[in-house]
């Protein structure tokens, strides 16, 4: 009986730190959609907050400038032009986790070859980012988005910091 009490304690634990975290648990990705400048992310954040949809923390890095909602599901971010270029200047993204970015990137990559579109495995462009952490893919069937393919929350680097509304 004592067994049963102790998991069913654990795994309420478990459950309330995966609805409720900083950093979801069970991590599946996200959506990003660009703005045109930090202020342009700022108000896009109060937009979202003022129909329950709030700003929960930042993820900035030198060149980019997110905003995690609090689905945990959703970013908005404001991308330094020259990394935004070197991107094909793509005003969304669709991020999966998965425990290997580099394989998964060339699966999907080889995928959309054979189907006969054009396809460019970008690798790394953030520096913040932790190296073999994250792959980006473009592809000539999506209309302004790239694919990304990155590991686990956890190993992405430190807890980010609570959302704080930039000065206006």
């Amino acid at each position: 009986m004592n067994r049963f009490l102790t998991g069913m304690c654990v795994g309420a634990v478990v459950g309330v730190a995966a609805c409720r975290g900083p950093i979801p648990l069970f991590d599946d990705g996200f959506s990003t959609f660009g703005t045109i400048s930090p202020e342009a992310n700022e108000d896009v954040a109060w937009v979202l907050q003022k129909y329950g949809r709030g700003p929960a923390y930042r993820i900035d890095s030198t060149n980019i400038k997110r905003i995690l909602f609090g689905d945990k599901a959703t970013l908005f971010n404001f991308t330094d032009k020259e990394l935004l270029a070197r991107m094909g200047n793509p005003s969304s993204a669709r991020a999966f986790r998965v425990w290997n970015p580099a394989r998964e990137a060339s699966l999907v990559a080889l995928r959309f070859r054979a189907r006969g579109y054009q396809v460019e495995e970008l690798g790394e462009l953030d520096p913040d980012v932790p190296e073999s952490a994250m792959v980006f893919l473009r592809c000539s069937a999506f209309l302004g988005t790239v694919l990304v393919f990155r590991k686990h929350f956890f190993k992405m680097g430190p807890r980010p910091p609570k959302y704080v509304a930039l000065a206006s």
